[in-house]
C-alpha cells in the first residue's frame, strides 16, 4: 500500500445548487472515469482544497481519478474531474536487508580496572534499524545507548563499561542484527588487556610441622609473597614493622617472592608485609604476625 500526496486542480466546476441536490458525495467509478481510493470527502475537492491525502492500493496510466455524487431519487450523477500530480511517494511494507558492517570503536590497547569506558558499536545498511546488544564473554550488557541517524541508515550504540580485574582476557563483543531476518547479525570484537594494581598476598610456613601459632625459636620459617598484577610487578619488596626490611641479617635470605628466616630468634618476631609496584600503583598484602615460642 502506497501513501500519496496529490495536488489537485479541476477541469470543471459544478453548482453549489447541484451539490445542495445531490444528498452526499462519495468516491467510485462514474463516466467512464474510475478512482481506486479508499473513501475521502469529495466535498472538500469543490471548495478547491489545494491537495488532499489519500490511499491507494494500484496505480494504472488509464486510471483518470474523478469524484461522484449523486441524488439517489433521481438517479443523477455528477462527476467532477481531477488532474493530478505526484509529489510524494513512500512505501509503508520497505524490504527487510541485513546489516552491512559493524564497527567497535575504539578498540583500546588497555583499559584499568575501575575507570568507567565509553565504547562505541557502529552498523549501517539494515533496514529496519539493526538491534543492537553487547556481551561480556557470554554475559549480555545491558547499560547502553542506541541512537539512529537523520536518514535512519546508521545505527550507533554506546556502552558504558567499568572493566575489572576479572575482566582480563575476555572478548567484549557488539552484535547487530535485523530481527526480521534470521541469520542476519554481525559482530565484532576484542580480546580485553585489563591493568590493575598488584594484588598481594602473604602466607607463612615452618620448614618443621609445626603450625604458625606454635613456632620456636630455631625452627625455619617461610614466607610466600603471591603476586597478580598487570602489567607485571616490577618490585616486589619487603616491611617488617612497616619499614623495608634490610639484608643485613645474614639468617634472612630474601628472593624475588619468598623470605626465609633462618633459625628464627626473639629478634625475629613482629609484623611481616610484602609488597609490589607496577604501572598502576603499589599493592600491599595483609600483616602476617611471627610469634616465634622458646623452647
Amino acid at each position: 500500500m502506497i501513501s500519496v500526496t496529490y495536488a489537485l486542480s479541476s477541469e470543471a466546476s459544478l453548482s453549489r445548487g447541484d451539490r445542495k441536490k445531490s444528498g452526499g458525495l462519495r468516491s467510485g467509478e462514474y463516466g467512464g472515469c474510475s478512482i481506486c481510493a479508499t473513501s475521502f470527502f469529495c466535498q472538500e475537492l469543490f471548495e478547491d482544497i489545494a491537495c488532499v491525502s489519500i490511499v491507494v492500493n494500484k496505480i494504472k496510466k488509464t486510471h483518470e481519478p474523478c469524484c461522484a455524487y449523486g441524488d439517489r431519487t433521481l438517479r443523477r450523477r455528477f462527476v467532477k474531474r481531477v488532474k493530478i500530480s505526484m509529489y510524494l511517494a513512500a512505501f509503508n511494507v520497505v524490504p527487510s536487508v541485513k546489516p552491512v558492517d559493524v564497527n567497535l570503536s575504539p578498540k583500546k590497547a588497555s583499559m584499568t580496572a575501575g575507570r568507567k569506558v565509553e565504547v562505541r558499536c557502529y552498523s549501517s545498511g539494515s533496514s529496519p534499524p539493526a538491534r543492537m546488544s553487547w556481551f561480556l564473554g557470554n554475559e549480555p550488557l545491558s547499560n547502553h545507548t542506541d541512537l539512529l541517524s537523520i536518514d535512519g541508515n546508521r545505527t550507533t550504540s554506546i556502552l558504558s563499561f567499568w572493566p575489572s580485574r576479572s575482566d582480563h582476557k575476555k572478548d567484549l563483543r557488539c552484535r547487530a542484527e535485523n530481527f526480521l531476518l534470521s541469520g542476519s547479525a554481525l559482530e565484532d570484537g576484542w580480546n580485553l588487556n585489563i591493568t590493575y594494581v598488584p594484588q598481594v598476598s602473604l602466607t607463612i610456613r615452618s620448614s618443621t610441622k609445626h603450625a604458625h601459632s606454635s613456632l620456636l625459636e630455631g625452627d625455619d620459617v617461610r614466607f610466600e609473597c603471591d603476586v597478580r598484577a598487570n602489567p607485571p610487578a616490577n618490585e616486589v619488596g619487603w616491611l617488617f614493622e612497616g619499614r623495608p626490611l634490610g639484608s643485613d641479617d645474614p639468617e634472612l635470605v630474601m628472593s624475588y617472592r619468598s623470605l626465609l628466616i633462618r633459625r628464627v630468634k626473639k629478634k625475629h618476631r613482629g609484623r611481616y608485609q610484602c609488597y609490589a609496584n607496577n604501572a598502576e600503583g603499589t599493592g600491599m598484602s595483609r600483616v602476617v604476625t611471627l610469634r616465634a615460642m622458646c623452647e
